[in-house]
């Protein structure tokens, strides 16, 4: 099943851009298949979904461990951001971005995902696309 989750616009430009490979995340949704399903992306502060995107692989590691300066450019954010971010998560969850969909601004809301508002985490999207993309 699909998820919808809110990033900031320069991280969303880094997906439509490839240099996004990865995205971080502390918890996993149940739900999500991999290679199947993936994640609507929706700028935060606003309701337009920008692209949706392919969950490929999900990598599950040890908040203990601190991630490479590769990895963290995969992630199109600096080490020191992760490190602020997985603070006291026992673990981390990346996951890897196959393929991606990019809609114009505006094409696809919330409101035609069937959700009311830009989640925190992440939240289900009762219209389950999936591959028709």
């Amino acid at each position: 099943m699909n998820i919808v989750i809110t990033l900031p616009k320069n991280l969303t430009d880094a997906i439509l851009e490839g240099k996004k490979l990865f995205e971080l995340r502390k918890s996993m949704p149940r739900f999500l298949h991999q290679g199947e399903d993936g994640f609507f992306v929706v700028d935060k502060g606003t309701k337009n979904i920008r692209c949706w995107c392919r969950v490929d692989e999900i990598q599950i590691v040890s908040g203990l461990f601190s991630l490479t300066k590769e990895m963290c450019e995969m992630l199109a954010v600096s080490q020191q951001y992760v490190e602020n971010y997985r603070s006291g998560a026992k673990f981390i969850y990346l996951w890897r971005i196959g393929k991606v969909k990019h809609f114009e601004d505006g094409a696809i809301t919330l409101a035609d995902l069937i959700v009311d508002r830009a989640p925190q985490s992440f939240v289900y999207c009762p219209l389950s696309f999936g591959e028709s993309f």
